[in-house]
C-alpha cells in the first residue's frame, strides 16, 4: 500500500509519532471501546466542519496506533478505544481557511483552535521568489502553448478554483472508473495538490504557482485506505498515453518500490511525460516513486515568519535547514542524493 502526504506538512507529523503515522489508520472496531476522547475544532472561534482529525494512541510497550476522522456540523468527533491506551496527541487538519494545528496530550476533551490562512492573495511567498506572480492575463491565451499537467492522487473538487481541471476519472483496484464524479476528492489531499499547481483564485485566494496550465487529475486512493502501486502506474500510463501530459505529479509514497510503477514512470519518460514526485514527510530517506533516478524528487522549503507561531508547521532547530533569504528546509521532509530541488511545503 502507498501513502499520500496530505497537503503539504498536514500530514507530517513530529518525530516521536511517526511510528503510528507510518501505519495504517486503525479499524476502530479492534481496539475497543473503554474510554473515548471528544475533538473539538474551532477556527475564528466558529465549529469547523469537516476537518480532518488524527488521534494518536499510545499502548502497552511499543504499541502505536491512530484513528482517522471528519468532523460534524459542530466542529466534533469522538473516538473510542481501548483502556490500555493513551493519547499522544491529535492533529486537526481543515478542509481550508485555516492552518492545521497540533496538540499533545489530552484526555476525554481536546480543543483545537486552527489560526486563519493569509487572504492577502493571490501571491504567495514562494510566488515572489520565483517572480511568477498572478495576475488575470497570467498567460491565458490560447494562442500560447499551454504545459499540460497530471496529478495522481485522491481526487480533485469541487472548488471555485478548479473548474478548469479535467477529471480523468478514478482507477481503483485495476478498475477504471470514467462515470461523472469518480474523480471527485476523496478526501481534501488532491485538491489541495492541484490548488498548489494551477489554482485560478477568486478575490482574496492564493493563486496555484502555474495558473496557465491544464491540469488533468486521476484519482488512485478510495474513500478509505491507501492506493496501491498497480493503480498508480495505470494513471501514469492513462495521463502519458490518453492526455499527452507533459509533466505528472505525484504527492505519495511508500518506503519500497515498486517494478511495475517503475517501468510505468519510465514508459512515460520515453514519451515525453516527466514524473515530479514529493520526497515525503517522515524526515528520513526519500521514498518511492521519487527514489527512482527517473524522477524528479521535491523535498519541502519553508520561508521564516510565514507560519503563526501557534499553528502545527514547526520551525526547525537545526541552523544547517536553513539558507538565504530566511527560507529553510523543513524539519520533517526526506533528505537524500536523489533530492534535486525544493518547493513551498509551509504555504
Amino acid at each position: 500500500m502507498i501513502d499520500n502526504f496530505s497537503f503539504d506538512l498536514m500530514k507530517a507529523v513530529p518525530l516521536d509519532l511517526v511510528p503510528a503515522f507510518r501505519q495504517e489508520a486503525a479499524d476502530p472496531r479492534f481496539l475497543g471501546t473503554d474510554k473515548e476522547t471528544i475533538v473539538t475544532v474551532k477556527g475564528n472561534r466558529k465549529p469547523l466542519h469537516g476537518a480532518e482529525v488524527i488521534l494518536f494512541l499510545s499502548g502497552p510497550g511499543d504499541l502505536r496506533e491512530r484513528l482517522e476522522k471528519r468532523t460534524d456540523s459542530k466542529g466534533r468527533v469522538r473516538f473510542e478505544y481501548a483502556s490500555f491506551f493513551e493519547v499522544l496527541g491529535v492533529i486537526a487538519s481543515p478542509y481550508g481557511g485555516f492552518w492545521p494545528k497540533m496538540e499533545r496530550g489530552g484526555g476525554y476533551k481536546i480543543g483545537v483552535n486552527c489560526p486563519p490562512l493569509p487572504d492577502d492573495g493571490p501571491n504567495g511567498w514562494w510566488h515572489r521568489i520565483m517572480e511568477t506572480l498572478y495576475d488575470q492575463r497570467n498567460g491565458m491565451s490560447s494562442n500560447e502553448v499551454r504545459i499540460k499537467v497530471g496529478v495522481i492522487d485522491s481526487g480533485c473538487g469541487p472548488h471555485p478554483s478548479l473548474k478548469e481541471v479535467t477529471d480523468c476519472g478514478a482507477i481503483i483496484e485495476g478498475t477504471e472508473l470514467a462515470n461523472q464524479g469518480e474523480g471527485l476528492d476523496s478526501g481534501s489531499h488532491g485538491t489541495h495538490v492541484c490548488g498548489i499547481i494551477g489554482g485560478r483564485p477568486a478575490a482574496g485566494c492564493i493563486g496555484g504557482i502555474a495558473p496557465a496550465a491544464d491540469l488533468y487529475s486521476v484519482r488512485v486512493f478510495p474513500d478509505n485506505g491507501g492506493a496501491n502501486q498497480g493503480d498508480i502506474a495505470d494513471a501514469i500510463d492513462l495521463l502519458s498515453n490518453d492526455h499527452s501530459v507533459h509533466l505528472i505529479n505525484m504527492s505519495l509514497g511508500a518506503s519500497q518500490g515498486s517494478q511495475i510503477e517503475r517501468d510505468a514512470i519510465v514508459d512515460a519518460l520515453e514519451r515525453g511525460t516527466l514524473c515530479i514526485c514529493a520526497a515525503a514527510n517522515s524526515a528520513s530517506e526519500v521514498e518511492f516513486p521519487a527514489a527512482f533516478p527517473e524522477t524528479v524528487a521535491v523535498s519541502a522549503l519553508g520561508k521564516l515568519g510565514m507560519v503563526p507561531t501557534d499553528s502545527f508547521p514547526a520551525i526547525p532547530s537545526d541552523p544547517d535547514l536553513f539558507g538565504d533569504n530566511q527560507i529553510y528546509a523543513a524539519n520533517f521532509t526526506c533528505f537524500g542524493r536523489q533530492i534535486i530541488c525544493g518547493g513551498g511545503g509551509l504555504a
